[in-house]
């Protein structure tokens, strides 16, 4: 199985890599590991992940991956250098494994050089190439001493080959000349030019399988078929081989047949679609591994003390065993006691003791057969242990007492090793779930694809119970560009004065079109609920907020806000002029509300087109029939939330937006695991899991990035108001 770029795979990949990356500029540097590299461009709305593992691949991928918390030295070297700086060219270095990439122009230009053959490298210089900073250092000597030692192995394994007939009429050198050619031009065709690309699958059920799982993790999950490699042309090998025009695996097109390929749209695309998978695959193998180094610890720690009570139980036996052989034997141990005590008292020192012991035993003497052996140091002696200065009863009632004693210890290690039990294994699950929470974190990143947001994400934003689009400006310059960009006829403009207002928009997503909405300046087709949701947004994101003050916002017509001042004076940024009436909406309560919307699969890539015809499939109360792919962190007014599935209720509090965020997610998180286990059916089980998933997923950046700050959140029934609707698909669908 391939694990590594060819030359040709870098040729191929280069052309649609350089269309996507050139322009673009570098938004910022992170290792996924020591080896792996992810360079994040953007550009306006564009934004490409460009992935470097040094010595393996390279693509653009449309996966989030887990990054270190803490950059590498590397990776803060290229950040210093390279970061908000424009990627000029992107070129292979002629039919070579190695890449230049160019930052800037002339001489504030730096190249960063990627090497694919060896252990590979990843180098930063400056425009004349000298070094700044490089991933490996290799040392020469080393180095040199490796290259010999393969050249030796390479010619010892080439003297065993056939000699090769190199003249011009042989027939061998003739078909290894076209070759030659043929892959030459294949080369020439893949500069400059995308191609196509295919993974190879093979059948589980019709291949051998492999003997170990690390040589081959793409085998591990129980999937019919597996991958096998990757190509960006259908080779002659491989050209007789059904294909697949999709990009689905799993997708069995005949259980007989052993291998099958998959063409992608693109070489990248193949290569992405081959290396993610792979990852993922490591992923569940180390989860696995995991697990079982978790059980075999727990079982160790079972073991230890299932050893120490029966060592426990052995001592007692013994000691009960040893008190009555010494009741059975009263006479002969007392006497033994006597003889011992009267040599000793006449002077005698232990070893001429045991001297003596060993010639009576040679006589035949019944008491010194008695005695197999002395311990000196202690006063003993043995074969059952007898202390000479105490008597046969005495000597009887102490190992009575040792059993006793360990009788007592079982008894204490009985009632604390069921505690002692649960408190290890409480500790290693405790350990083993924040291993798999990090594992399921970074395994649902690489199986969700990275979505294209949506425009109005960067602004405060939420949908009204009507379903209309409502946006407002985080500060002055997006008030300025939300005004400026995004202010149609038929919309409406709503504010309040107040310190810290958001200029919201209302915008007109009716049937008809925006140019041609109502027949007068004057009138207006957006529902009042719809402005007094919008007038809440802005008055929930002023001072009045935090002040708990209830007060009122106002809207106007499009055609009277303007940037144009009277004489003499100037509007700044974020700043404009109203003409004409106010119109003023109701006080409007402190209460907000976060919720989560989720997007069916079909618009993840839709048009950013401002027709607004996907508002309707948003939802915020999904239904098992729906396919959902990803969720989206939305935060309004309470009142346009009452269908969400997933919600949360604000108001005014001591709370950080960050502690907010996380409080809330948890809460989510719980509330779609409490439906997952009461669910009875496979089915809604598995999609209350997807849901799930979807909000684990969802960044923690955008988590707090849509949060309100000094909240206090109130979730469950106590955030329920008088409204019982379960949601559903209707007019909002939230």
């Amino acid at each position: 199985m391939k694990q590594r770029f060819s030359a040709l795979d870098i040729a191929a990949l280069s052309a649609e890599v350089r269309s996507k990356l050139v322009g673009l500029r570098l938004q910022n540097v992170y290792d996924l590991n020591n080896k792996t590299y992810l360079f994040k461009f953007s550009k306006a709305d564009v934004k490409e992940l460009f992935l470097v593992e040094s010595g393996i691949r390279m693509h653009v991928t449309k996966y989030a991956r887990e990054k270190s918390n803490t950059p590498s030295a590397f990776a803060m070297k290229l950040r210093k250098h390279l970061r908000t700086r424009r990627c000029s060219s992107f070129e292979q270095l002629g039919i070579d494994r190695i890449i230049d990439m160019k930052f800037g122009e002339n001489e504030t230009a730096n190249h960063v050089i990627i090497e694919f053959y060896a252990s590979g490298n990843i180098i930063l210089t400056d425009h004349e190439y000298r070094i700044l900073s490089l991933l490996r250092v290799v040392d020469l000597d080393k180095a040199s001493d490796g290259k010999e030692e393969g050249e030796d192995a390479t010619k010892s394994k080439m003297q065993k080959k056939a000699e090769f007939e190199a003249s011009s009429d042989s027939v061998q050198f003739k078909s290894l000349l076209d070759a030659f050619g043929e892959g030459d031009e294949l080369f020439k065709s893949f500069v400059g030019k995308p191609q196509k690309g295919f993974v190879l699958f093979e059948n589980v059920g019709a291949v051998k399988p492999v003997s170990s799982s690390e040589e081959r993790p793409e085998a591990v999950g129980g999937d019919s078929w597996i991958q096998s490699d990757f190509y960006q042309h259908r080779f002659a090998q491989i050209s007789e081989l059904p294909v697949e025009l999709k990009a689905d695996p799993n997708t069995v097109v005949d259980g007989s047949q052993k291998q099958k390929l998959v063409e992608f749209a693109s070489f990248n695309d193949a290569v992405d679609e081959f290396f993610s998978h792979i990852e993922h695959q490591r992923l569940q193998l180390a989860a696995r591994r995991a697990e079982l180094a978790a059980q075999r610890k727990l079982e160790a720690v079972k073991a230890g003390h299932e050893n120490h009570v029966r060592g426990l139980e052995v001592a007692q036996e013994t000691s009960m065993r040893q008190a009555q052989a010494i009741e059975a034997n009263l006479q002969l141990v007392d006497a033994v006691i006597l003889a011992t005590r009267s040599y000793l008292a006449t002077g005698m020192d232990w070893i001429d003791f045991a001297q003596m012991l060993k010639d009576e035993q040679k006589r035949g003497n019944q008491l010194a057969r008695v005695i197999t052996g002395l311990k000196l140091e202690i006063g003993m002696l043995i074969s059952v242990d007898i202390d000479i200065y105490n008597s046969a009863y005495g000597n009887a009632r102490r190992y009575y007492e040792s059993k006793k004693t360990a009788e007592s210890k079982q008894a204490k290690t009985l009632q604390v090793v069921s505690k002692a039990m649960k408190l290890a294994e409480k500790k290693i699950q405790e350990e083993l779930r924040h291993t798999d929470r990090k594992q399921e974190q970074a395994n649902l990143m690489l199986t969700a694809k990275i979505r294209k947001p949506y425009w109005f994400e960067k602004f405060l934003w939420f949908i009204s119970s009507e379903n209309y689009l409502v946006v407002g400006g985080r500060d002055a310059q997006q008030n300025e560009i939300l005004v400026r960009r995004y202010l149609k006829k038929g919309d409406v403009y709503v504010h309040a004065d107040l310190h810290g207002a958001a200029s919201v928009i209302v915008i007109n997503t009716s049937d008809q079109s925006r140019e041609s909405v109502g027949t007068s300046d004057d009138e207006c087709t957006i529902p009042p609920t719809t402005l007094l949701q919008a007038g809440s947004m802005s008055v929930c994101q002023s001072k009045a907020w935090e002040a708990k003050i209830v007060t009122s916002a106002w809207w106007v017509h499009s055609h009277q806000v303007s940037k144009t001042a009277p004489t003499g004076e100037y509007l700044g940024t974020g700043s404009f002029m109203i003409r004409g009436k106010k119109n003023f909406l109701p006080p409007v309560p402190l209460v907000y509300g976060f919720g989560i919307i989720i997007i069916p699969g079909s618009l993840l890539d839709s048009a950013q087109d401002y027709t607004y015809s996907y508002l309707d499939l948003l939802t915020g109360a999904p239904t098992i029939r729906d396919t959902i792919l990803n969720a989206i962190p939305v935060c309004g007014p309470w009142s346009a939330m009452q269908r969400y599935k997933y919600k949360a209720k604000l108001v005014p509090g001591a709370l950080k937006r960050g502690k907010a965020a996380k409080t809330i997610q948890a809460a989510f998180l719980a509330m779609a695991g409490a439906e997952a286990q009461k669910e009875t059916d496979e089915q809604a089980r598995g999609f209350a899991g997807t849901q799930r998933n979807l909000i684990r997923v969802v960044p923690e950046n955008d988590m707090i990035l849509a949060c309100l700050g000094k909240v206090k959140v109130v979730v469950g029934e106590e955030g329920k108001s008088g409204s019982n609707s379960k949601g559903g698909k209707s007019k909002g669908k939230h």
